[in-house]
Parts: C-alpha cells; structure tokens; sequence
C-alpha cells in the first residue's frame, strides 16, 4: 500500500508525486523469466503470423483498388469481395506455414471459423470508423480507430487460432527414469560375510 504522508498546503504537489511513485512502485513487476518464456513459445509463431498479416493487407489493398477503382464497384460491395478473396491465401498460409497443420481442411472446424473472423474484423471496423467520423472531424482519429479494432482482433484473432482451432502442444513430454534400487554398501558386505560363516 502506499506510504501515508502528512500533507501541508505548500507541499501539496510534491506529497502527491510521492504517493504515486510509491504505489507504482509497489506493482507487480513481469518476471523476465515468464517474459523469455513466452518469447520462446510465441516469438518466431508471432513473426511468421505479422508476415502472413502483411500478405494480407497487400493483397486486399490490390483487391479493393481492381474492384473499386477498376471495375468501379460500390465502395461496401469492393471492400466485402476483398476481404473474402483475400482471406484464402491468408487461411492457407495461416494454417500450413505458421500453425504447420497437415492433413485435409475442416470446413466446419477451420475454414468457416476463420472467414467468420475475418468478416467480424470487417464488420468491427466499418462500425467503429463509422462512429468515429459522426463524432470528429478529423481524420486521423478516424485512421487511428481503424487502426485500432484491428489491432485488437488481430491480438485476438491469433489465441482464438493457437488456443482453440489450432491448438498446439508445446510444452515438453517429460523422460521416463526408471530408478535401480541399489543395496547400501555395508548391507552387501554384511550379507557376504554372513554367507562365508554359515
């Protein structure tokens, strides 16, 4: 708990800067153990994941551009199609390069989940970007919630697939020791003599 301090009316600010600092002293603080721990669990996972997100956006972008600016298709309309041409290749790089799943694809378990997240994170961000441009009138704070519903979904979208649809065990199977029971020393030394005097 923080340090109660006596507080005079001159003092005021700096009394309340040192509550603070204590308190926030007084966190718990991640053990650098649990944080190289998941480093080593989700690092290179995680890297393969942004990469395929990378992929993603790029081919979406493209998408939306040929829809809308080529073939001149409403902006909604555009932007629906792009997301669900694009979540193919994202679906199968996801699930082959960064989860390394093999065998033949779930429609129920795999491919359906997967599109209904991708339709939900289109879904959030129409929403939330809508909101944002009825209340403010700049511009970026409406970038900035587009930014961030799919940061979010994005963080989301990752443990639904490691945790759920793709669930991995990575922890190590421990090694079975088989223990030899061995005779104290003195116990063998008494029973031999024991048998040269019989």
């Amino acid at each position: 708990m923080a340090k109660v301090i006596s507080v005079a009316r001159g003092s005021a600010d700096s009394s309340l800067v040192q509550i603070v600092s204590d308190a926030v002293q007084e966190l718990p603080q991640p053990s650098p153990h649990a944080v190289s721990r998941l480093l080593r669990a989700y690092g290179p996972k995680l890297l393969r994941y942004t990469g395929v997100t990378c992929i993603n956006v790029i081919n979406g972008l493209l998408l939306l551009f040929f829809f809308h600016g080529v073939l001149g298709w409403p902006g909604i309309t555009a932007n629906a199609a792009a997301v669900t041409i694009s979540t193919i290749p994202s679906y199968l790089l996801s699930r082959r390069w960064v989860w390394e799943q093999t065998g033949p694809n779930s429609m129920s378990t795999e491919v359906a989940p997967f599109w209904a997240m991708a339709f939900l994170g289109l879904i959030v961000s129409t929403l939330l970007v809508g909101w944002a441009s009825a209340q403010f009138d700049l511009q970026f704070i409406v970038y900035a919630a587009n930014l961030a519903s799919f940061g979010v979904l994005w963080v989301m979208k990752f443990f639904v697939l490691e945790k759920l649809m793709w669930k991995s065990d990575d922890e190590p199977t421990p090694v079975a020791t088989e223990a030899v029971a061995t005779e104290p020393t003195v116990a063998r030394a008494g029973g031999s003599a024991g048998r040269k005097a019989a």
